[in-house]
């Protein structure tokens, strides 16, 4: 659960086209075309075991049990769920002002960094509306909107509503409280709503947090699900297949959604709902009904249950962010960014990222990480004309989509240490996070030839 985005941005190409140049050997081109990696230092089991062993970091084995993901029931045990009055709140790192940078790192490898230009900035067939007001919701803030789009309609969530729109012209089609969407007494708070299109199934995916459980009861639950058709403006009972996934003590905060051809994948930090302490962060992936089927069969949930670390086995990841597969490919990806920021380790300048890939059968894969250039925690941007500053959150991962055959983008807030102290733009203060945006391409050629990519400076 966090406040809006804002700043800067990095977006990082891990892969482009195929008609590319042959991939290095550390890049997901080139995992994704080679046999599976073995897992990290720290996995004790592999996926060829038949035998029923607690899923570990890094590779894993679909049927297998977990301690993390406790068992998937209907959403009508939300019922039963205790609940406190108020919701809970995971504190991140942010740094208010323009301190010392943290100490610098060199980098992994050479890199090539596309040059800024303008960007293009346009209105889509001059459509540009309003989305669910505060009037409309609980008002619960940050509200944690998302959305997403499909060939006929566009459905926007938020921490307390749903709601879908004409593709053709934004109007409401269909609107309703997340307490009715899914069943639940209104005492119930809900966050980091996600929604997502799926291609490859023409269905709609959700997933959404439990975020007011009675500490220490095990009452913790995540919600995830799909659409029976491609039309989302069905609820739960005439519409909707909904879940629920116990947690027990441990909340999953800053819950990411993403999908391949036969799993809804999940990634997210757990801490423990007493003390609030991080604990890990995991991967989960839950079972896609087949093509066409509008059953709402109770699904398989397998995932990682022991403390999940980044390829250079022993860093902790932090915020697995799971890719949104534009197409019908069977690998899904999840992607991390190393922490600069001190929620699990040091204040530190970092350079990877951290890739890992699910197949079709289910089995995790770890891959080696991905140098990108230089990176660290971004100051608080400012606003022109006001004293309040904009959270930029805190260096992890936003959100992911591609696919292994075109590329994989994804985003994060950074600073990029490059540019000097604050200076004055526009009538206002420009912050260095805001200054230091950069795009970046990691593509998969010669170092010193340059990527073609380019965004706004």
């Amino acid at each position: 659960m966090r406040g809006p985005l804002a700043g800067a941005f990095f977006l990082i190409v891990l892969q482009v086209s195929a008609c590319a140049a042959q991939p290095s050997a550390g890049s997901v081109a080139a995992a994704a075309r080679r046999p599976p990696t073995a897992a990290p230092t720290n996995a004790a089991t592999t996926a060829a075991s038949k035998t029923k062993k607690p899923i570990v970091a890094g590779q894993a084995k679909a049927g297998e049990s977990t301690a993390w993901f406790r068992d998937i029931q209907p959403a009508k045990s939300l019922a039963k769920v205790q609940t406190k009055v108020s919701r809970t709140v995971i504190p991140h790192k942010v740094r208010t002002g323009a301190s010392p940078s943290p100490t610098q790192l060199a980098p992994s490898r050479p890199l090539t960094v596309s040059t800024p230009v303008a960007p293009r900035v346009t209105t889509y067939n001059s459509l540009n509306g309003g989305g669910i007001a505060a009037g409309d919701t609980i008002q619960a803030s940050p509200p944690d909107s998302t959305g997403a789009i499909g060939p006929n309609y566009y459905v926007e969530i938020v921490n307390s509503e749903i709601a879908v729109r004409s593709r053709t012209d934004l109007s409401t089609v269909a609107a309703t409280s997340l307490s009715d969407f899914v069943g639940a007494p209104n005492t119930v708070v809900f966050c980091d709503p996600q929604m997502q299109w799926d291609p490859s199934s023409t269905r709609w995916l959700v997933s959404f947090i439990f975020c007011n459980a009675q500490a220490g009861t095990g009452s913790q639950v995540l919600v995830v699900g799909w659409s029976q058709t491609s039309d989302p403006r069905g609820n739960n009972a005439s519409g909707w297949c909904l879940f629920t996934v116990g947690t027990g003590n441990n909340f999953f905060d800053y819950a990411k959604l993403g999908h391949n051809s036969k799993y809804v994948i999940l990634g997210g930090n757990f801490y423990d709902d007493s003390t609030l302490s991080f604990e890990s962060a995991s991967i989960a992936w839950v079972g896609k009904p087949a093509s066409g089927s509008t059953s709402c069969a109770l699904p398989s949930i397998d995932g990682t249950n022991t403390t999940l670390m980044n390829g250079d086995g022993f860093t902790p990841t932090f915020t697995p962010v799971p890719v949104n597969t534009n197409s019908a490919a069977s690998d899904g990806y999840i992607v991390s960014a190393y922490d600069p920021a001190g929620n699990v380790g040091a204040v530190a300048s970092q350079r990877k990222l951290a890739i890992w890939h699910l197949d079709s059968a289910g089995v995790l894969h770890a891959h080696p990480d991905i140098g990108v250039n230089l990176y660290s925690l971004p100051v608080a941007a400012s606003q022109l004309g006001g004293l309040w500053a904009i959270d930029t959150l805190d260096g992890r991962l936003t959100q992911a989509v591609g696919n292994p055959a075109t590329g994989i983008w994804t985003s994060h807030t950074v600073d990029d240490e490059r540019f000097p102290a604050p200076r004055r733009w526009c009538g206002g203060t420009r912050s260095r996070s805001a200054a230091r945006r950069r795009h970046w391409s990691s593509r998969a050629t010669s170092p010193t030839r340059p990527t073609g990519s380019s965004t706004a400076g």
